[in-house]
């Protein structure tokens, strides 16, 4: 079966939808997009301009909860990311839900509260794999395509940020909390409400696995921002989930 993953190279969405890959081990290739000049490409596959969107044959899926709802659907020989028990599976779709909608987009503004102002930066983390011509000719138009990209993630409000950084403190205590009670956030194995939370939590402690490692030397803020919550107990969960759980890598 021909897969084919349109992605972000730097996008805890993404990250989440690679993970999924990866983790049941589907064989696919990643294309990756550049943020603004994607808009027309997806759109035009998709009827929206959200990544990732995931080919499989002739048919496409956008959105990582739709990707591996759909992952479980075609591939259930390989390992489950859904509990068996409906009561465990309800449990850990609600987390995913929460961590989807409240904390993915509190920890995207704060990434790019870091990042936006560092005009090299930014087309670094996105065009790394593209030809030396596309990465000098993004970051030619980066102060224009900053601004839209500003906006499509909710920056641009005057409160933004005081918002994003409550989400954010009060969803990682809760998951200090959570996983206090043991190694998964639901019953005593590995789901996608674990997938979820370490994959959303991934641009806020730069894990080390290569997919969703910043490049060097980062901006100060983003430093400081990556010390900080890295060393979190929420943080130090995550790091464990990924060391346990990321590490089949899939080529792009």
């Amino acid at each position: 079966m021909d897969i084919e993953l349109f992605q972000f190279r730097f996008s805890h969405y993404n990250e989440k939808a690679r993970w999924a890959l990866d983790y049941k081990g589907i064989p696919h290739r990643r294309t990756d997009l550049l943020p603004g000049p994607h808009r027309g490409f997806i759109k035009k596959l998709t009827g929206q301009t959200a990544t990732p969107v995931l080919r499989i044959g002739a048919s496409f899926v956008a959105g990582s909860s739709r990707i591996i709802e759909r992952l479980e659907r075609e591939f259930p020989d390989s390992p489950p990311l859904l509990p068996a028990d409906p009561d465990l599976r309800d449990q850990a779709l609600e987390l995913e839900r929460h961590f989807d909608l409240v904390f993915g987009p509190a920890a995207r503004v704060l990434v790019f509260d870091a990042t936006l102002a560092h005009r090299n930066y930014v087309p670094l983390m996105f065009a790394q794999s593209k030809p030396r011509l596309t990465r000098f000719a993004y970051r030619a138009i980066f102060p224009l395509t900053r601004g839209l990209i500003a906006k499509a993630n909710g920056l641009t409000a005057h409160d933004a940020l005081f918002h994003a950084q409550r989400h954010v403190t009060d969803n990682m205590a809760s998951l200090e909390r959570l996983a206090r009670r043991g190694a998964y956030l639901v019953n005593d194995a590995f789901s996608v409400a674990d997938l979820t939370a370490a994959a959303l939590m991934a641009p806020l402690i730069d894990p080390p696995h290569p997919d969703m490692h910043f490049p060097t030397p980062k901006p100060q803020p983003l430093v400081e921002l990556h010390e900080a919550w890295r060393a979190h107990p929420a943080g130090q969960w995550a790091l464990g989930i990924y060391a346990k759980h990321r590490t089949r890598i899939s080529s792009p």
